[in-house]
């Protein structure tokens, strides 16, 4: 994972880690890791979505998409923790980092999971990075689709 220099928000550490660069395309959000604050996330992935041109079917996959990445993280943290996600829209993508403090060091997504086999299949790109970072014990969930042509 990227390490981060003192005056560095968490929100940019997740950025940082997968993101990148310029931080003028990006959009960050930093809510309560409880279930009732995933329909946010969920409202702004679909509302970028749309305005990348995403197609309805891509829009509700995407939607789902986050859903079920957040859903993961939430249960992976209590909610005393915060939930960041940073967005970046461009060129047809939609690229999305969605991250907690983990309640425990152990704490892992099951790869061979249902939940991660539904991101598998509404995402053309996703992956889970595990580490200690700023605040703790990390969980990162990547996510990228594409819009079709």
């Amino acid at each position: 994972m990227a390490s981060r220099s003192p005056r560095q928000s968490r929100a940019d550490w997740v950025v940082d880690s997968h993101l990148g660069g310029d931080s003028a395309n990006l959009i960050r959000l930093c809510l309560p890791a409880r279930a009732d604050m995933v329909p946010t996330v969920r409202a702004v992935t679909a509302d970028l979505a749309r305005r990348a041109d995403f197609d309805l079917d891509a829009v509700a996959d995407l939607r789902l998409a986050v859903d079920e990445a957040c859903a993961e993280l939430v249960r992976l943290s209590n909610p005393t923790q915060l939930l960041f996600g940073a967005f970046r829209v461009e060129d047809g993508q939609v690229h999305l980092s969605v991250s907690v403090r983990a309640t425990d060091a152990a704490a892992r997504i099951d790869p061979a999971g249902f939940g991660w086999r539904v991101l598998r299949a509404l995402t053309d790109t996703v992956s889970v990075e595990y580490g200690t970072g700023p605040q703790g014990d990390q969980v990162v969930i990547h996510l990228l689709k594409v819009a079709p042509s």
